[in-house]
C-alpha cells in the first residue's frame, strides 16, 4: 500500500498514532495492574500491528512481553509458521499453545461445531488456552494478566457495543485493545509501511487469518476459496467430514448448521460452554467481518 505522506508527515503521523497507543497501555497498565503482559499475535495483520506497538511499549516502559499464539489445530499451518517468522525476525519471545483436546477429537466425538455452537468452539480451541497462559503467568491467587489484542472501534457497530479498549474478561483476564481508535488504513501503512513487516500471505488470499477455521464462522463460499488456495487444507477438513459420517454423526459438515436434534444434544453435553450470544474477545473478527 502506497504512502502519499512526505517523511516528515509520515513520521508524525505515527508519533500521533504510537502517543494514541501509549495512552490506552499506560491507562491499562494503571487499571490492571497486571502481573504480566502478553501480546495474543493472531497471525492477522491488526494482530500483527497491535503486537508490533505492544513491543515498543513494552521497550519504552521496560515491561516484560511475551507473544502468544494459538494453535487451534484448525486453521492454516502457514499462518503459524508466518508467526514464528516474524517474532524471530523481530526478537519477539513467543509461546504457542495447543488446546488439551485436539480439534479433530472433538469433531469425531460430537460432530462439527457449525454455525450457533460458537461458544463451544471458543472455550474448548481459545479459552482453555488463555487459561493455560493465565496459570503459568500467575504467581498468587489475585494475579491479574493484561491481554494486548488488535481489536479496532472502527470495524463494526457490534463490537462497538460488546467490546472496549479495556475490559476485564474471564477470572484473572483483562484485555488491552492497543490499536483500539485506528483505522485498517493506519494499521497498515505503520505495520508495512512505516515498520516494513511482511505480509501474512493467506491474510492477502483469503482475508482473514485462517489461524482458525473450526467453522463456527463459516461464510458461504469459503470452504470453495479455501479448496482454491489451500487445497491440501480442504482435503483435511473433506476427510475428517468422510470420518464423522462413518460414525454416524449428524454434525458431518463443516461450516454447516447441525440438525436441530444435534443442537439439543450438544447443548445438554457442554452445558454453560453452549451459551454463545455474545463471541469471546478473540473470536470478533470471525463473527463481524474478514481482514483486508
Amino acid at each position: 500500500m502506497g504512502d502519499l505522506l512526505t517523511g516528515g508527515d509520515a513520521k508524525r503521523r505515527d508519533e500521533q498514532l504510537l502517543d494514541d497507543a501509549f495512552e490506552v497501555l499506560d491507562e491499562a497498565a494503571e487499571i490492571i495492574a497486571p502481573r504480566a503482559w502478553v501480546a495474543l499475535f493472531s497471525g492477522g495483520h491488526d494482530s500483527l500491528t497491535a503486537t508490533t506497538v505492544a513491543f515498543e511499549w513494552a521497550r519504552a516502559r521496560d515491561v516484560p512481553l511475551t507473544a502468544a499464539h494459538i494453535r487451534t489445530g484448525t486453521g492454516i499451518p502457514a499462518t503459524t509458521e508466518y508467526v514464528k517468522e516474524v517474532c524471530a525476525a523481530q526478537g519477539w519471545p513467543l509461546k504457542i499453545y495447543d488446546p488439551p483436546v485436539p480439534y479433530e477429537e472433538i469433531v469425531l466425538e460430537y460432530g462439527f461445531m457449525g454455525p450457533g455452537q460458537h461458544g463451544i468452539a471458543y472455550n474448548r480451541l481459545k479459552e482453555r488456552c488463555l487459561r493455560q497462559i493465565v496459570r503459568e503467568a500467575k504467581v498468587e491467587y489475585k494475579d491479574r494478566i493484561a491481554f494486548v489484542t488488535g481489536v479496532r472501534s472502527d470495524e463494526s457497530l457490534r463490537r462497538l457495543r460488546h467490546v472496549d479498549r479495556i475490559q476485564k474478561g474471564d477470572g484473572a483476564q483483562w484485555w488491552a485493545a492497543a490499536v483500539w481508535n485506528w483505522t485498517k488504513i493506519e494499521c497498515a501503512k505503520f505495520t508495512f509501511g512505516s515498520r516494513k513487516l511482511p505480509r501474512n500471505p493467506v491474510v492477502d488470499l483469503l482475508h482473514m487469518s485462517a489461524e482458525c477455521l473450526c467453522g463456527a464462522f463459516a461464510r458461504p463460499g469459503e470452504m470453495q476459496e479455501i479448496e482454491a488456495w489451500f487445497p491440501e487444507h480442504a482435503a483435511w477438513l473433506h476427510d475428517l467430514e468422510s470420518k464423522a459420517q462413518a460414525k454416524g454423526l449428524r454434525a458431518c459438515r463443516w461450516g454447516q448448521r447441525p440438525p436441530r436434534i444435534h443442537a439439543d444434544q450438544m447443548k445438554m453435553v457442554f452445558g454453560e460452554e453452549w451459551d454463545a450470544a455474545i463471541p469471546g474477545v478473540m473470536c470478533q473478527g470471525c463473527a463481524l467481518s474478514p481482514e483486508e
